[in-house]
């Protein structure tokens, strides 16, 4: 009973929230990013599709991972407050892992369909 409703759940959140996150990495790629922030996010893309499942970044790790693509440095807490802030429109709320990787999974489709042509 509480496996059935949990996988529900997590379905209808799949369902709901994954078209949207990923529509924001892409918009942000097409409409925001720098070549070389895009650049640097499609390979922590590429880097995450060749880990296994089970060495893959926690929550924090794959923002602070996104947060050092997109600004170039170390995530401090400014730049970390910036990114949440972009994402999640409050900036002490930092996104979920789902929620990252559906918003680089975005971008990551941009740059897959724009990189041989730059």
């Amino acid at each position: 009973m509480v496996v059935e409703r949990l996988r529900a759940s997590k379905q209808k959140i799949d369902e709901e929230q994954r078209p949207e996150w990923i529509e924001d990495g892409r918009k942000w790629a097409a409409e925001t990013a720098e070549y070389d922030e895009l650049k640097r996010v499609a390979e922590l893309a590429e880097r995450l599709d060749a880990e296994q499942p089970t060495a893959r970044p926690d929550a924090g790790a794959l923002f602070r991972a996104l947060c050092e693509a997109i600004y170039q440095e170390d995530a401090d807490s400014y730049s970390q407050e910036e990114l949440a802030e972009q994402l999640t429109g409050d900036a002490r709320r930092w996104p979920s892992h789902d929620q990252l990787c559906w918003y680089i999974e975005g971008a990551q489709q941009v740059w897959d369909e724009v990189s041989d042509k730059i």
